[in-house]
């Protein structure tokens, strides 16, 4: 199954809920390709890999080669990633980013702008919608200045406003 024939919701330009639902599809369309794509890992190597991903970038960046890593315990961290790598299916990890790539093409972020400007709703508010999900919190901000924190947010789309990110 090719990324671009999943079957996604329709939205159209006055439709909020429209619009959260498709950004739900898609988040769940991404999480059954991510699925697929490591299913020939168990979950204690998913895990491997979610907690030494970083330090195989660390060490490229120190070393240039992962065998000149002079640390050892990162250098064999390294050499398990790029085994257990070779049991991703690496084609679905692709489709997969097709598919969150929909997330940010120019005619949804239009549209999306377009739904929430004609919903009733003051644009001027912190939050317009949120929708909450399995995902994560689905959220479309408003122009006022709002700090989003935290790791709950699947997503958030901000109309504007002096906005502070934080972890």
């Amino acid at each position: 199954v090719e990324p671009q024939k999943v079957n996604l919701p329709t939205y159209s330009d006055t439709d909020l809920k429209g619009h959260l639902s498709y950004v739900e599809a898609v988040l769940k369309a991404a999480a059954e390709w991510h699925t697929k794509a490591f299913a020939g890992l168990s979950n204690e190597d998913v895990k491997f890999i979610q907690s030494h991903r970083g330090g195989m970038l660390d060490s490229y960046i120190d070393s240039r080669m992962l065998s000149y890593d002079s640390d050892a315990a990162r250098q064999r961290a390294s050499t398990r990633l790029i085994t257990l790598a070779s049991k991703l299916k690496v084609r679905v990890l692709i489709g997969q980013a097709e598919i969150v790539s929909n997330l940010f093409e120019p005619s949804f972020l239009k549209s999306l702008k377009a739904a929430a400007e004609s919903s009733g709703i003051d644009v001027n508010r912190a939050t317009i919608s949120q929708l909450r999900t399995d995902y994560g919190v689905i959220l479309i901000g408003g122009k006022a200045r709002s700090r989003y924190q935290g790791n709950q947010y699947a997503a958030i789309y901000d109309l504007g406003g002096d906005d502070v990110y934080a972890n």
